[in-house]
């Protein structure tokens, strides 16, 4: 039994396969022996669990109390938060509500809820297409009290203002409906609702008292028969008493009446629709996450998270959805400027009409599953190593930069979901595409339908060349072959796979890692590179497609471009207690670089070109773990004042393609610690002499060069290791990093 956490007040515990909990006082509030795999924060004493009594049988998911007492039912495929002290629960495709004492807030299922906000929130049924009609999403809604107030007739429902969250904006065929908090169904249109009941035949007017007109302006002038007010005419006004609603009511001149504020809405949606259609809405809104979220710099898009908008209202905003990075509408918004060269008729306008959808390139969800606890739900019953847990957790966050999406037109990216388990793996997806636009007896049936509902899109791309030219221009080129066609780079493995050996396992996700880790920054760059250039911002990156990318260490963080860096340049910056550390990658011609198979020329170059300040570390070549060839070499440079300066250069070449690591790693705070400690540890040892310190410095090439600055014994890899933080540590660790990861 072992401590892994916390969760509130109490520490979270682990027997094997089973955790629980304990208090402060070191008493056992929720033993192991109950069996619950995961147990979450608790909120006002409830705590979402999952349990199974068997370590291979599948989990089921409900609520408790802090002893460990079922609040709930254990019969819910997933239970997650849902607002307002509600949750989520889901059996199958069906959802629904739980309060927080387990009771169920509908009769009724529905293939979706969406978040408890003041009460209420939306459900929703998917109506599967036939002949006579497509596929229909239609939405309704529901009070925590159980009511259905509507139920899901409505093409689009939602809160009319995600901030203030006064009234619900829905729509049925087109015609536009306003729903107050209190469930009351208003008509802007004042031409589809049913009509009013006989009931105005017999009209009897007794004055506005506790009618819908008690205290409105336009009272005044209406006689004994009720046939008329300052503002509607007689027709109009007995339907607005009988029905106690009045549109254009209102207690003072200067109010906003519930007509005044539609037709100001109408003419505002008008105004937004125009923009959204236009690319001026999403250009400004990509302006604005830039300033806001990145700090002015493009360049740090490359390694934001999208899942940490999940409760920002202006990027974060998923249309009333659930929230999901790919349907936010800063996701919508760069995807609608990025890949308007794939889809000439992309529109911020079209993602809400569904005309095109964003989806994940990799996805966690095969071989990890979801986030349990410290853990992901598949992957914790194969009993992952620490280290590769952490590597998964970062493989996590990694899914959710913009590297890792993509847009297609209509519901070619939703069939992904819908084929078999296998095919949802990005290579064996790309093959079933592939197929589907070359071979129409073949192809897979929804992708075909789906194509031919956007035909006119997708008929440029409707052959080998024109799938391969799809592919390349969304960035998709590394999961080609060198004739253009899929390549199957995946086992297809999933975690509750039956028989799934453990070793088959982990082999599966470090496969799957290697790639990702570095192919998802290298798209991620790529549309960066992309983005800029439709934004008409300066200096943008040379199309990477031409050269040699490399996977760069996470800890280093991206430089603006400077005006005097060579073209396609990108800097990046770390510190450490004891180091500054810069890099700028850059293209170069293969004719520039070092040679890569002997480097007594570059040493001999090295020797007559040194400074009386300045010495070879080292010069090595080789190959990095994915065959592209190196050669590098560091030099000492002694500063001024003091402190050691530590210059990289480093070329890696690859097919005709070269690429240029330049670093300089320079000492900051208290310098020369690590010579001070080796020297007197060395001195003891009898490897330097005490008088004129002989054997300290030497050449590591040529025992008989002894101009310049020259190495010294502190400077071996061996000391690396006890001064991880000093500057040529970690030039080290960095270029370690480069061969292993590129």
């Amino acid at each position: 039994m072992q401590k892994v956490g916390t969760i509130g007040e109490f520490i979270l515990i682990e027997d094997g396969f089973w955790c629980g909990t304990i208090d402060k006082n070191g008493r056992m509030r929720i033993s192991p022996d109950l069996h619950y795999r995961s147990i979450y924060e608790f909120v006002d004493g409830v705590a979402i669990a999952c349990q199974s009594i068997q370590k291979n049988e599948a989990l089921k998911w409900g609520l408790i109390d802090a002893d460990g007492n079922h609040v709930s039912e254990f019969k819910y495929g997933f239970v997650e938060a849902w607002g307002e002290g509600y949750y989520k629960c889901e059996i199958g495709n069906k959802k629904n509500i739980l309060r927080k004492d387990g009771s169920e807030v509908l009769k009724n299922w529905f293939n979706d809820v969406y978040k408890v906000e003041r009460g209420l929130f939306v459900i929703s049924n998917t109506i599967r297409k036939t002949k006579e009609h497509p596929t229909l999403y239609l939405r309704g809604l529901a009070s925590v009290n159980g009511d259905v107030l509507f139920p899901p007739i409505f093409d689009r429902l939602g809160w009319h203002d995600e901030i203030t969250l006064d009234f619900f904006y829905a729509e049925k065929n087109g015609k536009p409906y306003i729903i107050t908090k209190e469930g009351s169904i208003i008509d802007p249109a004042g031409d589809h609702l049913p009509k009013s009941s006989d009931e105005e035949d017999n009209f009897i007017w007794n004055g506005p008292k506790d009618t819908v007109c008690d205290g409105c302006i336009f009272t005044d002038g209406i006689n004994n028969k009720g046939e008329g007010c300052r503002k509607l005419q007689k027709q109009d006004f007995r339907n607005n008493v009988i029905k106690g609603r009045c549109e254009y009511c209102k207690q003072n001149e200067q109010d906003v009446s519930c007509r005044e504020k539609w037709d100001m809405d109408h003419d505002e949606q008008a105004k937004d629709k125009a923009s959204k259609v236009s690319d001026v809405y999403a250009t400004k809104l990509v302006k604005d996450f830039i300033q806001d979220k990145l700090n002015g710099d493009i360049m740090q898009l490359v390694t934001f998270n999208f899942s940490e908008l999940k409760n920002d209202k202006k990027y974060g905003n998923c249309g009333g959805f659930a929230f999901s990075a790919e349907r936010t509408n800063i996701m919508k918004a760069i995807m609608t400027l990025t890949y308007s060269e794939v889809w000439p008729e992309i529109s911020y306008y079209g993602f809400e009409r569904y005309d095109y959808n964003v989806t994940m390139v990799n996805t966690y969800f095969m071989l990890l599953g979801s986030p349990v606890g410290n853990s992901f739900k598949g992957m914790q019953n194969f009993r992952p190593s620490a280290d590769l847990l952490d590597r998964a957790w970062t493989f996590h966050s990694l899914c959710h930069t913009i590297g890792n999406y993509v847009t297609w037109a209509g519901g070619v990216g939703v069939c992904r979901e819908q084929l078999c388990r296998a095919q949802r793996y990005v290579d064996t997806y790309l093959e079933a595409i592939h197929l589907a636009f070359t071979n129409v007896r073949k192809g897979n049936t929804d992708i075909l339908s789906a194509i031919n509902h956007k035909k006119k899109v997708y008929a440029p791309y409707r052959s080998d060349e024109g799938f391969t030219e799809m592919c390349k221009k969304m960035f998709l080129g590394d999961y080609l072959d060198r004739l253009g066609k899929p390549v199957r780079m995946f086992d297809g493995v999933w975690s509750d796979q039956k028989d799934l050996t453990r070793e088959a396992y982990i082999k599966a996700v470090e496969q799957y890692f290697d790639f990702c880790e570095m192919e998802i920054p290298r798209r991620s760059r790529m549309i960066v590179n992309q983005l800029m250039e439709v934004l008409g911002m300066d200096s943008p990156i040379i199309e990477l497609e031409k050269f040699i990318t490399l996977e760069m260490p996470q800890d280093f963080e991206v430089l603006r471009s400077m005006p005097e860096d060579p073209d396609g340049a990108i800097s990046y910056e770390k510190y450490t207690a004891n180091a500054v550390c810069f890099i700028q990658t850059s293209p170069i011609n293969t004719e520039e670089a070092m040679p890569l198979t002997d480097i007594k020329p570059i040493i001999d170059d090295l020797h007559q070109g040194l400074a009386d300040n300045q010495g070879i570390v080292e010069v090595v070549n080789g190959d990095t773990k994915y065959n592209k060839q190196f050669v590098y070499s560091i030099i000492k440079s002694a500063r001024e004042h003091q402190g050691m300066n530590y210059i990289l250069t480093m070329h890696v070449v690859k097919k005709g393609k070269a690429l240029c690591v330049r670093g300089q790693f320079e000492e900051m705070g208290t310098t020369g610690i690590r010579d001070t400690t080796v020297y007197e540890y060395a001195r003891r040892q009898n490897l330097v002499k005490a008088i004129g310190g002989e054997g300290w410095f030497e050449d590591p090439y040529d025992e008989g060069f002894t101009r310049g600055l020259r190495m010294n014994l502190s400077e071996k890899r061996e000391y690396d290791m006890s001064f991880p933080n000093h500057p040529l540590s970690q030039m080290r660790t960095f270029i370690s990093f480069i061969i292993e990861n590129n």
